[in-house]
Formats: C-alpha cells, sequence, structure tokens
C-alpha cells in the first residue's frame, strides 16, 4: 500500500483495509515524540471511513491542552518529518503537512 501524494496533486482511490493499521502505525510514532502533551489523536478525513473514495493521505488530529502544548509540539513532530505550518486559516489549529515521504498530516485543536 503506497500512500502520499505530490503536492498540488489529487487522486482518488478505493478505501483500503490497510488504512487503520496505517493509522495506527502513525500514531504510535506521535504518540511516541509527542508524550503527554498529546491529549487524544484522531484519525480523520476520507481515509478514516470505511468504503469511501478517499486520497490515499492519513489525515491525523492530535488534541493538545493549550497553546502552549500547541506551539510546543513543532520541534518533536519535526524529528518524525512534519512541519510547522502556523495557523493557515487564522482558527487557532495549526497545520503540520508531512514532508513528501511522509503520508500523513496533522491538524492541532485545544
Amino acid at each position: 500500500m503506497t500512500l502520499g501524494l505530490k503536492r498540488s496533486m489529487v487522486e482518488l482511490r478505493p478505501w483500503s483495509p490497510a488504512y487503520p493499521a496505517l493509522f495506527e502505525q502513525e500514531r504510535t510514532r506521535v504518540t511516541g515524540v509527542l508524550g503527554p502533551l498529546v491529549s487524544d489523536l484522531q484519525h480523520i478525513g476520507s481515509t478514516s471511513i470505511p468504503g469511501l473514495v478517499a486520497k490515499p493521505v492519513l489525515d491525523l488530529a492530535v488534541a493538545v491542552p493549550d497553546q502552549q502544548a500547541m506551539v510546543a509540539c513543532a520541534q518533536p513532530l519535526a524529528t518524525l518529518g512534519y512541519a510547522f505550518m502556523g495557523d493557515p486559516v487564522g482558527k487557532g489549529r495549526p497545520f503540520l503537512p508531512g514532508a513528501a515521504t511522509r503520508p500523513a498530516p496533522i491538524t492541532c485543536t485545544c
């Protein structure tokens, strides 16, 4: 199972039964570097819905207790290839797209 898309590309594929296991692998990696900063971590987006045609990208939502914890997530996530993009839509939800080789963008919420 290959995940990820080149920047500015959209592709839809049939849902794969591999998505839940791939999410669990990424959850383990993310919670491993963030530790107690994480209140919750959920698989969101089209790959989280069995049977739905989906972009081959895992979307993760990380809940943290406050803005300070949100900022503190940036450096540990960078070690996994995520890039802190700030809050591009001004809603208090920083976005961390995965690197070209990482198939899972992260949205942080508190």
